[in-house]
């Protein structure tokens, strides 16, 4: 065994104190009560670090003094901090420290002392203390603030000052005062401070929030956590409380208002005890606050009754004027209705005469319309007939004479004006071609005039005879027709489809 640690082995075995050697922030030597202490047994006990089973919070610190002393600077060799033991709770122990060499290098020989209990034993006697410090001054501050609030009887003032001292021994800054409406179905705020101040008018129903469970209950709720209370009231004005507390006011066994304390987060949380010392002030303030409303209820009563007789006087001396008045209206009113009654009379005799004149032009109107109808119709059966008779005579009585002449010896320039005759003719009286024409085909005049003797069942050799053309130049025609027509390579007869523009 390496001779320093026979040097110390016997001082670390019957030890009851933990004793640890550390050197180059590791552990070098410790011993059985160093892992009792820290919950471990001696077999499963393998530390390293040295900040391995030290509090989080003050591993700066003792890295920190390990440091200095192992440098040679002046550094507290007894103090106090936190180690983490096996289950992840801690304890407070108690350093001795003393530099020693090790391996030809200082190093820190260490006593622990588990001082827990200590530790506990001193925090709750300076929490006694603490407690009892503040219940006197609660005390002291609870009375002189009754003693103050029952002197206020303006309800109003009251209210605002009962909501300031309890703001005051809460030590919340947001606060509200609930009062419950003349009709008792519902609670208003009333009084607002820091953010409940710009909430003043609104209205709590039974059982709807911490007001409306307090009032349903009659005793003080408080919620630690409001943003996942299930009874919580949504919106962004709520979602800005962390905890609150409501407090009832009654009279007797009624609660006639509410009194409740806002906390935002990291903000004090209150204990029972605060709670009930709150619910006394309440108390107490309730008492206030049904002095100032019994007193506002007999100066009110002291001043309606006043008022009451002189608006009685008041009363019977303007109905006096008033029936005088009332009089001459309703003479001059009822004058007026009868003149009103004479002209309805009169405008109700002109609008039966107008009801006539207008049923007697309607008749007329509507035969003049059916005339109209008939006309119309005759004038479009005059215009077919017409178009029948123009086509029939030209087809009859011109065609014929223009195919003869064309079959005569004529000039070049007199077959040209021949040609453009028989052009214009087939455009004046074919139906098919106007209806053509304005499909937008694009047919030129010869493919015009092959269409119009196709149409007319004529053959491609008869055509081409008429026209005094090669039949090839026909069938080019007919091959530019049905591709303008959109029927290329469709088993569409072409005939049958431009007699169809007639139809």
């Amino acid at each position: 065994m390496h001779k320093n640690e026979e040097k110390y082995k016997k001082i670390f075995e019957y030890a009851v104190e933990g004793i640890v050697v550390a050197q180059d922030g590791e552990w070098r030597l410790y011993n059985q009560a160093t892992s009792d202490l820290l919950g471990y047994s001696e077999e499963s006990f393998k530390p390293k670090s040295l900040l391995e089973y030290i509090h989080p919070d003050d591993q700066d610190l003792v890295l920190k003094r390990h440091t200095e002393r192992l440098q040679g600077k002046d550094s507290p060799g007894n103090y106090q901090f936190r180690v983490i033991l096996k289950d992840g709770s801690s304890k407070w122990v108690e350093l001795h420290v003393e530099l020693i060499p090790w391996d030809g290098k200082p190093a820190s020989l260490c006593f622990l002392k588990d001082i827990s209990k200590r530790v506990q034993a001193e925090t709750s006697l300076k929490e006694s203390e603490e407690r009892y410090r503040c219940q006197n001054e609660y005390l002291i501050a609870l009375h002189e603030t009754t003693i103050g609030l029952i002197n206020r009887l303006d309800i109003n003032d009251l209210l605002q000052s009962i909501m300031e001292r309890a703001s005051s021994l809460s030590n919340s800054s947001h606060g509200y005062i609930f009062l419950l409406d003349p009709n008792e179905k519902e609670m208003i705020l009333r009084v607002g401070m820091g953010d409940a101040k710009e909430f003043v008018g609104f209205k709590i129903k039974p059982g709807e929030g911490v007001i409306g469970q307090v009032w349903t209950s009659g005793r003080p709720i408080f919620i630690n956590d409001y943003p996942s209370w299930p009874h919580r009231l949504s919106g962004e004005p709520f979602d800005r409380i962390h905890a609150t507390l409501g407090i009832p006011l009654k009279t007797g066994d009624t609660v006639v208002g509410v009194i409740g304390l806002l906390y935002e987060k990291d903000e004090k949380v209150i204990t029972d005890e605060d709670i009930n010392d709150l619910d006394l002030f309440a108390r107490l303030a309730s008492i206030s606050f049904e002095n100032a409303r019994l007193y506002s209820v007999v100066q009110q009563s002291l001043l309606e009754k006043t008022q009451a007789e002189e608006a009685l006087q008041k009363a019977n001396d303007e109905l006096e004027i008033r029936v005088e008045k009332r009089t001459a209206e309703l003479i001059k009113l009822n004058e007026t209705l009868k003149q009103e009654i004479a002209e309805r009379k009169k405008a109700s005799k002109a609008l039966k005469k107008r009801e006539s004149q207008l049923k007697s032009q309607s008749k007329n109107l509507e035969e003049k319309n059916t005339a109209l109808k008939v006309l119309l119709k005759q004038r479009e059966d005059d215009k077919k007939e017409l178009e029948a008779n123009v086509l029939s005579n030209v087809k009859e009585l011109v065609m014929p004479y223009l195919e003869k002449m064309k079959n005569d010896s004529l000039k070049s320039n007199q077959r040209s004006n021949l040609e453009i005759l028989e052009s214009n003719l087939y455009g004046i009286t074919s139906p098919f071609i106007r209806k053509m024409s304005s499909t937008l085909l694009n047919l030129t005049p010869m493919e015009i005039k092959v269409a119009n003797l196709i149409k007319g069942g004529s053959t491609n050799k008869e055509i081409a005879q008429l026209l005094f053309l090669s039949e090839n130049t026909i069938i080019f025609h007919r091959h530019n027709i049905r591709t303008k027509l959109d029927i290329k390579n469709k088993k569409i007869n072409l005939r049958s489809y431009l007699l169809s523009f007639d139809e």
